[in-house]
């Protein structure tokens, strides 16, 4: 996905980029706990993964991307096909 998505390419990790499929794959919302393995799976640390994200998608959305809501983090689903279908 982070293909499709322009604006992930400005986002580089040393291990590749989050799949931001795993939020679409779970009705755009994945536990936090889940996020976490995934990210350090990849050597990373969620809070900067996170906002890494959140500061490169803000220009374009005007707002965040991924959402923190206590034991989740979730993503708007118009955000997301926003940034998919580039608008």
């Amino acid at each position: 996905l982070h293909d499709a998505l322009p604006i992930f390419s400005k986002i580089s990790f040393p291990d590749g980029h989050i799949n931001l499929e795993i939020f679409e794959k779970n009705s755009f919302s994945i536990l936090r706990n889940e996020l976490e393995e995934v990210l350090k799976s990849k050597n990373q640390m969620m809070s900067s993964v996170i906002d890494s994200i959140n500061e490169s998608c803000y220009e374009t959305l005007d707002d965040v991307l991924i959402e923190d809501d206590e034991d989740y983090f979730t993503i708007s689903p118009d955000y997301y096909k926003k940034l998919l279908n580039n608008d």
